[in-house]
């Protein structure tokens, strides 16, 4: 410890001994769960609240979970999350409050777990307060806290595995060492990327003094049993069912190789994970990614796989890229791993930005953002790491979780663990540059100015665009989705109408602007917007539902040899097409149904 070091005052001692530091938890706790309730109360009047997308994709995994159903092939995503909500759903019923509601208490848990570690780390209570109240006041987290989605456990069990191995470092015993690896494993259930802790954990049972432990305690060898133990109690235990169920030994999860794929090929731009193609399917609701990752996958091999070997697949693929075109890997890959500390928020299934502008205005009332810690959080990290050894654990994991997740594609939603510890490392900043204003410690030194200046400089110019009319034009795509969906065509009809105007040649956006004119009996004004598209949207002539909806506009007219010769061109553009055989085995007595969206 340095002379600056010893100077610097602790709170820790200059504060009375009590229940002090428990009622400030409290506190944090009642205050963050009050900032979510408050979110929630606006966000529940949204078109939002119906989950879509991923969301949606939870929302049906866990009704069926709910039923005692499960699916008898592995794991496409990591299964923590969908078990959760599907515990919920079997004692609450599938209420979306409910699950919310548990979410919110989650979040509420993080900033708890934030203050925690803001004073384990720095060894000053007004850190911890300061990072609890930051986490609180986080915008996004607060957002992807109200949605069906990973990211509230994400940030939860990352906290908790650094809180436990901290605890596991500076009181040694195996219990401790076994709950550091079992917080791990529920992370990597919940997403694998979380793994990347496991060689940083099992450094600091070995050398636990370099990260700020005492060498007391089970031997080395003891210490990474339990941890081993730990871990290999949820990981171990989702691929042994899935080896059961299937008799194919997927590692958690099967999705990594294709998303591998979507982030590293020719067409990839680093934050858009589309899929080349899209297959049609007859469920309910099916990811188009995993959909897209098997079927052209078996076309490829020309037989039916497993999904380790469609996983295998997809990593050769995106290797395979890598090796024809090292220079445009490489350069993307760069492209990426500034992305992701970009101030902008990277929208995935949809946007924070929409939904706090359109949806929830109350989201302007939590202004901390990404913007503000990440400046503040990265020089604090590099300067705690020489200084303080505890701070070298987390500041390792944010470094390589990072990597981690700009080898696939970046969006906002994958960087929120390390948008806590970033927080909490703020919180020490803003400690310290106080403590130095008001004369309780010396002036920053004009390195760390130099280095503020750079990190804000990576931050808050935008180096690479993120947004673009054609991806706005998918939030108000989406909304107006959900609003057909709660059956008010109405409004729902104007949010198609501007993303029509933002992105003219998106086939499907005219498909369901269509569809809403047709919902309010408005059949002629349907047939004119979807003839529009067949003009100026690239490829929809070979769209089989617009050529299925033309169709039932012809017969709404009369038409019906012209009905017959479009549902024949639907079939032949899609042989399964359930509607489209349907009405031409029905002809000339069909009554047109409602028109397919896609």
């Amino acid at each position: 410890m340095t002379d600056r070091e010893r100077a610097e005052p602790s709170s820790d001692r200059s504060e009375p001994p009590g229940p002090t530091w428990q009622r400030t938890l409290l506190w944090i706790f009642l205050a963050a769960l009050s900032v979510r309730l408050l979110y929630l109360v606006q966000y529940s009047q949204s078109p939002f609240w119906l989950p879509a997308l991923d969301s949606l994709y939870h929302d049906l995994q866990a009704r069926e979970l709910a039923q005692g159903r499960e699916p008898a092939e592995p794991y496409f995503r990591a299964p923590l999350y969908v078990w959760m909500l599907g515990a919920i759903y079997r004692l609450a019923g599938p209420n979306y409050w409910a699950a919310r509601l548990v979410q919110a208490t989650l979040g509420a848990g993080s900033c708890v777990l934030a203050a925690q570690l803001g004073r384990a780390w720095f060894g000053d209570r007004r850190v911890g307060w300061v990072a609890g109240g930051l986490l609180a006041l986080y915008g996004p987290l607060v957002f992807f806290e109200g949605e069906l989605h990973t990211p509230v456990l994400e940030v939860f069990l990352t906290l908790a595995f650094l809180f436990a191995a901290g605890c596991a470092l500076n009181a040694p015993t195996v219990v401790g060492w076994l709950g550091a690896g079992l917080v791990s494993g529920l992370a990597a259930i919940t997403r694998p990327n979380a793994l990347v802790g496991l060689p940083l954990t099992v450094a600091a049972a070995v050398a636990p003094r370099y990260f700020g432990g005492a060498a007391k305690g089970p031997s080395v060898l003891i210490r990474c049993a339990a941890l081993f133990l730990g871990i290999l109690i949820p990981v171990g235990g989702v691929t042994l069912r899935n080896v059961i169920v299937s008799g194919d030994p997927v590692f958690i999860a099967s999705q990594g190789g294709i998303n591998f794929f979507l982030g590293n090929r020719p067409d990839a731009d680093g934050i858009t994970p589309t899929t080349p193609r899209r297959y049609a399917y007859t469920d309910t609701y099916r990811d188009s990614v995993e959909l897209f990752g098997r079927r052209a996958a078996e076309e490829a091999a020309g037989r039916p796989l497993k999904a380790s070997e469609a996983q295998s697949y997809w990593v050769r693929q995106g290797l395979a890229w890598w090796s024809a075109d090292l220079g445009g890997a490489l350069r993307l890959t760069f492209k990426k791993l500034v992305l992701a500390f970009t101030h902008r928020e990277i929208r995935n299934n949809h946007s924070f930005d929409f939904v706090r502008s359109r949806m929830a205005p109350v989201l302007w009332a939590f202004p901390i953002g990404y913007g503000l810690v990440a400046p503040l959080g990265l020089v604090a990290m590099v300067r705690s790491a020489r200084r303080r050894p505890e701070t070298r654990l987390p500041t390792l994991f944010a470094g390589l979780y990072t990597v981690s997740f700009v080898l696939f594609f970046v969006a906002d939603r994958f960087r929120l663990p390390v948008a806590a510890l970033l927080t909490v490392f703020a919180a020490s900043l803003l400690v310290s540059c106080t403590d130095a204003f008001r004369g309780r410690a010396p002036a920053p030194p004009r390195s760390m100015a130099v280095a503020l200046i750079a990190a804000a400089l990576l931050v808050w110019v935008d180096w690479y665009p993120t947004r673009s009319p054609r991806a706005d034009a998918m939030d108000w795509f989406s909304a107006g989705n959900r609003l057909r969906e709660m059956r008010r065509p109405d409004e729902a009809e104007g949010y198609y109408r501007e993303a029509a105007r933002l992105d003219p040649t998106n086939v499907d956006v005219r498909l369901n602007h269509g569809a809403s004119l047709w919902d309010q009996g408005r059949a002629g004004e349907a047939e004119a917007i979807w003839r529009a598209a067949l003009a100026t949207a690239p490829g929809a002539r070979e769209h089989p539902s617009l050529n299925f909806n033309l169709a039932m506009a012809a017969l709404e007219g009369g038409r019906v040899a012209e009905a017959r010769a479009l549902l024949a061109k639907t079939l032949a553009l899609d042989p399964n097409h359930a509607g489209a055989r349907r009405e031409l085995d029905a002809l000339p007595a069909a009554s047109p149904p409602t028109p397919a969206t896609p």
